[in-house]
Formats: structure tokens, sequence, C-alpha cells
């Protein structure tokens, strides 16, 4: 993907890019066009998530994994649409296209394996004055976790450490550093 900037007209803001072109690397062809956010609109989307995520977290487990499997199904129903993008946007084969949409396969392992890997744990205490005392680890999820994310993996990238955080109970933003 390169990228370029399209600054808007008025000459007080030229510094500040209004848009990121996307262009096809291999044919330099124009993919699209991804709006900048102000500082503003980023905070505006942040306490949006901080927001949702109790909500969220008040799901359990069970409630997340339906929803992260809705997403992982959406994802592969819509393989193709998904890697010809990618494909444009990345200049990659379709072969190293198809190891992202691969990724997805990460959504499984956490619906499996996230209740286990954040159960409460007990600690069992040391020493005779601490003996009649219960300790107990408990994991609280962050209310808002920030991802940023290389422009050349897309998809799997990210995957790594979105899915686990909102099986966790957080919320998760995405943030695409641009080449």
């Amino acid at each position: 993907m390169t990228t370029g900037t399209a600054n808007p007209a008025s000459p007080a803001k030229a510094d500040v890019p209004h848009e990121v072109v996307v262009t096809c690397p291999a044919t330099g062809k124009v993919v699209g066009r991804v709006p900048v956010a102000t500082s503003v609109e980023v905070e505006t989307v942040a306490a949006r998530l901080r927001a949702a995520q109790p909500g969220w977290q008040q799901m359990g487990f069970d409630g997340r994994a339906r929803w992260l499997g809705k997403w992982r199904d959406w994802l592969l129903d819509h393989t193709d649409e998904l890697l010809t993008l990618l494909q444009l946007e990345t200049g990659k084969s379709w072969g190293d296209a198809n190891i992202e949409i691969a990724g997805v396969q990460i959504i499984n392992y956490w619906i499996d394996k996230a209740a286990e890997f954040l159960a409460d744990e007990t600690v069992r205490p040391y020493g005779a004055a601490n003996a009649a005392k219960k300790l107990t680890i408990a994991y609280e999820p962050y209310p808002l976790v920030g991802v940023i994310t290389p422009w050349n993996g897309p998809l799997s990238v990210p995957l790594i450490d979105i899915v686990p955080a909102m099986m966790a109970g957080c919320a998760a933003g995405i943030c695409r550093t641009v080449r």
C-alpha cells in the first residue's frame, strides 16, 4: 500500500492531511481514500468504546465468544472480497494474501482458551502466620485497549492483539500505520 495525503483547502491547515489516498504498489492505481481522524474524533470514539465496555464485559466468556464467532464467520464468508482488497492495498500475491485470512483461526483459539487462561487463580499462602488466609488472583479487563498495527499485515497482525483483549472483556480500537 502506498499512500499520499490530500491537503484540505484551508491554507491554515495545509500541513494537516484530511485523507490518505491508498494506491496499489503494483500498479499505482488509486484503490481508495481513508479519512484521517482528528484528535477530537479519536477521543470521541475512545469515549464511546469505554462507555460500551462494561456491557461487553458483563456478557461473560460465552457471550463474547458468540459475538467473536459471528465476526469470524463474517470474515470467512467475505474472504474473496477481503483478500482482493488486501491484495490491491498491499501488493501481496494472492498466496501471501491468503495467509492473512488464515489468521482468523486465532479467534477459535481464544474462544476455546480465554476462560481457562483468565480464570481466577488460588495462591497457596506460605508460612504458619498465613495458613488461614485465602489468596486469589483475579483478572480484570482494561476498559480500552488500543492496537497500532502495520500496513503490511492488515488482518492477521491486529487479530493477534484484538481477539484476546476482546475475549478478556476489553473494548478494542485499532490504528493503522501508513507507509
